[in-house]
């Protein structure tokens, strides 16, 4: 053969150069190196996305469940009440800022039956109308023209003032105080007198101090300056008169506005009884709220009861139970008592259900 002729080995035999040996061990075990590191780099690569995805489907979860559904239509705006201050004849000026607004409970399938002609009730913490029958309808207001009364009657005079009963006061029909002419009382216990008994003395009291038109006139540039279209006063007791009248709703911005910004009458009306003392120039007089439910249901805190042949029994009333405030005003009831209950009620319940 070639090779055995030259001594040499055939190529088909010819063993690897010893030194070639370390060099492919070394080779074989970098690629196998490369190959496990690769095959890591993958598993982490996976992992990474697999735990971002997750992450990713988390935020989604989170950020849906933080989004509410949006409530249903709460209603217009129907009216305003605020405390802005404007200068006009001396008077502050009353426009609206906050509102009444509707809210789902208004006609609700199990809405209270009442009695009354004309109601409204309202959640006074956010100013929501819960409940309302006729609410816009105009009608004979009674004394809660005695509430307005009193509101002019803290504007345009001091806590200070006294005021001298005049002779007709004597005169007026029940309900009286008793008030005697030529007796001076302050403005503080007149007050009382004529919110707590209604008195039509008091009513007389007050408005002869500055004058019977004026006050009256004063009574009506109030229900314009806190917008009450369907609101007119003829007289300051709230005796039954053709063009005198005012709506459920109206009333309730009335009373809203004097106990925001009055906080002497929300403690008068709040006030079962009350004695004016014995002084220099008046005897005392002892003094008894109408509004029963002060006596009979937990919570009430006012405001003014009044009754006319024309109007029925009305009723405001306000009440407080674990933090919430409502307000139900009644015109044209055969039982105010009972449908004033019967509204408070399903008011607290409504706003236990609406958290």
């Amino acid at each position: 053969m070639f090779g055995d002729r030259y001594g040499g080995i055939a190529p088909a035999t010819a063993r690897e150069p010893l030194y070639l040996q370390p060099i492919r061990e070394r080779s074989a075990r970098q690629k196998s190196r490369r190959l496990r590191e690769r095959k890591f780099r993958q598993i982490a690569q996976l992992l990474f996305i697999g735990l971002a995805v997750i992450l990713a489907g988390l935020f989604v979860i989170s950020v849906l469940s933080a989004i509410e559904a949006p409530r249903p239509d709460t209603g217009t705006v129907i009216n305003q009440l605020g405390e802005n201050e404007r200068a006009m004849a001396g008077i502050p000026n009353v426009e609206s800022e906050q509102a009444f607004t509707e809210n789902s409970f208004t006609q609700a399938v199990d809405s209270p039956v009442i009695s009354a002609q004309s109601a409204i009730l309202i959640v006074m913490d956010e100013r929501q109308v819960l409940f309302k029958k006729d609410a816009y309808v105009r009608r004979a207001p009674a004394s809660f023209a005695k509430l307005a009364l009193a509101v002019v009657a803290l504007e345009i005079n001091s806590l200070s003032k006294v005021v001298v009963v005049p002779e007709d006061a004597a005169m007026q029909p029940g309900p009286r105080v008793g008030l005697l002419p030529g007796e001076a009382l302050p403005l503080k216990d007149l007050l009382f007198a004529l919110l707590l008994p209604s008195g039509n003395d008091a009513a007389i009291a007050l408005a002869d101090g500055r004058g019977y038109d004026f006050s009256v006139s004063m009574m009506n540039d109030l229900a314009d300056r806190l917008d009450l279209k369907d609101t007119q006063f003829v007289n300051p007791s709230g005796f039954d008169a053709a063009e005198q009248y005012t709506t459920a709703y109206d009333a309730a911005v009335l009373a809203t506005d004097a106990m925001d910004r009055f906080p002497l009458l929300a403690e008068i009306v709040s006030s079962r009884t009350h004695v004016i003392p014995e002084r220099a120039r008046n005897r005392s007089y002892s003094l008894k709220n109408l509004n029963e439910l002060l006596w009979s249901y937990e919570g009430a805190t006012g405001v003014k009861t009044g009754t006319t042949e024309d109007a029925g029994e009305n009723l405001i009333v306000t009440a407080t139970r674990n933090g919430h405030s409502l307000m139900a005003v009644i015109m044209g009831s055969s039982d105010r008592a009972k449908d004033a209950k019967t509204l408070l009620d399903f008011g607290f319940r409504a706003v236990r259900a609406l958290g």
